[in-house]
Protein backbone atom coordinates (compact mmCIF):
# COMPACT_ATOMS: atom_id res chain seq x y z
CA UNK A 1 0.00 0.00 0.00
CA UNK A 2 2.80 2.24 0.83
CA UNK A 3 4.56 2.50 -2.73
CA UNK A 4 1.03 3.87 -4.12
CA UNK A 5 1.89 6.90 -2.60
CA UNK A 6 4.08 10.18 -3.24
CA UNK A 7 4.68 10.67 0.53
CA UNK A 8 3.92 8.74 3.47
CA UNK A 9 3.23 11.42 6.48
CA UNK A 10 2.96 9.77 10.24
CA UNK A 11 0.84 11.71 12.68
CA UNK A 12 0.61 11.18 16.14
CA UNK A 13 -1.39 12.90 18.49
CA UNK A 14 -1.02 11.59 21.56
CA UNK A 15 1.51 12.69 23.88
CA UNK A 16 3.81 11.06 26.58
CA UNK A 17 5.62 12.21 29.59
CA UNK A 18 1.65 11.96 31.18
CA UNK A 19 0.09 14.96 29.09
CA UNK A 20 -2.46 14.53 26.60
CA UNK A 21 -4.18 16.21 24.48
CA UNK A 22 -7.79 15.24 23.56
CA UNK A 23 -8.93 17.90 20.91
CA UNK A 24 -8.53 16.36 17.92
CA UNK A 25 -9.45 20.01 16.29
CA UNK A 26 -6.24 21.39 17.27
CA UNK A 27 -3.63 19.10 15.06
CA UNK A 28 -5.27 15.89 13.65
CA UNK A 29 -8.19 16.92 11.56
CA UNK A 30 -6.30 20.01 10.28
CA UNK A 31 -4.30 17.65 8.63
CA UNK A 32 -6.33 15.19 8.01
CA UNK A 33 -8.50 17.88 6.07
CA UNK A 34 -5.72 18.75 4.20
CA UNK A 35 -4.31 15.80 2.80
CA UNK A 36 -7.66 13.58 2.11
CA UNK A 37 -7.99 12.22 -0.88
CA UNK A 38 -4.61 13.01 -2.03
CA UNK A 39 -1.53 11.16 -2.74
CA UNK A 40 -0.27 11.32 0.21
CA UNK A 41 -0.49 8.10 2.52
CA UNK A 42 -1.31 9.78 5.93
CA UNK A 43 -0.79 7.31 9.12
CA UNK A 44 -2.47 9.10 12.04
CA UNK A 45 -3.18 7.83 16.15
CA UNK A 46 -5.40 9.61 17.70
CA UNK A 47 -4.49 7.77 21.61
CA UNK A 48 -8.10 6.49 21.72
CA UNK A 49 -9.77 10.13 21.40
CA UNK A 50 -12.54 9.80 18.72
CA UNK A 51 -10.89 7.31 16.62
CA UNK A 52 -14.00 5.58 15.52
CA UNK A 53 -15.24 9.33 14.28
CA UNK A 54 -12.35 10.48 12.39
CA UNK A 55 -12.22 7.07 10.74
CA UNK A 56 -15.70 7.23 9.72
CA UNK A 57 -15.08 11.01 8.19
CA UNK A 58 -12.09 10.52 6.52
CA UNK A 59 -12.89 7.24 5.21
CA UNK A 60 -10.19 7.66 2.56
CA UNK A 61 -7.63 5.30 0.50
CA UNK A 62 -4.91 7.14 2.18
CA UNK A 63 -5.92 7.79 5.21
CA UNK A 64 -5.05 5.21 8.12
CA UNK A 65 -6.44 6.06 11.72
CA UNK A 66 -6.04 4.38 14.51
CA UNK A 67 -5.94 4.21 18.36
CA UNK A 68 -2.55 3.00 19.05
CA UNK A 69 0.61 2.50 15.69
CA UNK A 70 3.62 0.96 16.64
CA UNK A 71 5.81 3.59 16.00
CA UNK A 72 9.18 0.95 16.25
CA UNK A 73 7.49 -0.59 13.27
CA UNK A 74 5.84 2.87 10.95
CA UNK A 75 8.78 5.54 11.51
CA UNK A 76 11.06 4.00 9.79
CA UNK A 77 8.88 3.73 6.47
CA UNK A 78 7.90 7.45 7.47
CA UNK A 79 9.05 10.43 5.31
CA UNK A 80 7.50 12.92 7.78
CA UNK A 81 5.87 13.15 11.13
CA UNK A 82 3.48 15.45 12.53
CA UNK A 83 3.11 15.70 16.40
CA UNK A 84 1.89 17.69 19.35
CA UNK A 85 5.69 17.61 20.26
CA UNK A 86 5.63 15.33 23.53
CA UNK A 87 9.30 14.12 24.69
CA UNK A 88 9.02 10.56 23.31
CA UNK A 89 7.69 11.25 19.61
CA UNK A 90 10.21 13.64 19.25
CA UNK A 91 13.10 11.37 20.32
CA UNK A 92 11.83 8.89 18.08
CA UNK A 93 11.58 10.84 15.38
CA UNK A 94 15.94 12.22 15.39
CA UNK A 95 16.17 8.88 15.93
CA UNK A 96 14.74 7.71 12.38
CA UNK A 97 15.64 11.25 11.20
CA UNK A 98 12.67 12.02 9.86
CA UNK A 99 11.57 15.54 8.81
CA UNK A 100 9.01 16.56 11.83
CA UNK A 101 6.51 19.19 12.97
CA UNK A 102 6.19 19.60 16.29
CA UNK A 103 3.06 21.55 17.23
CA UNK A 104 3.98 24.01 19.86
CA UNK A 105 1.19 24.13 22.55
CA UNK A 106 0.23 24.92 26.10
CA UNK A 107 1.98 21.30 27.68
CA UNK A 108 5.07 21.21 25.35
CA UNK A 109 6.57 25.04 25.79
CA UNK A 110 9.98 23.96 25.66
Amino acid sequence: MVQNFFLYLLVRFTSTQGTVEKDTSKLLVPTLEVFKNSDYLVVATTGGSGTKELQKKYASDNIIVEDFIPFSEVMPNADVYITNGGYGGVMLSIENKLLTYAQKNQHHRE
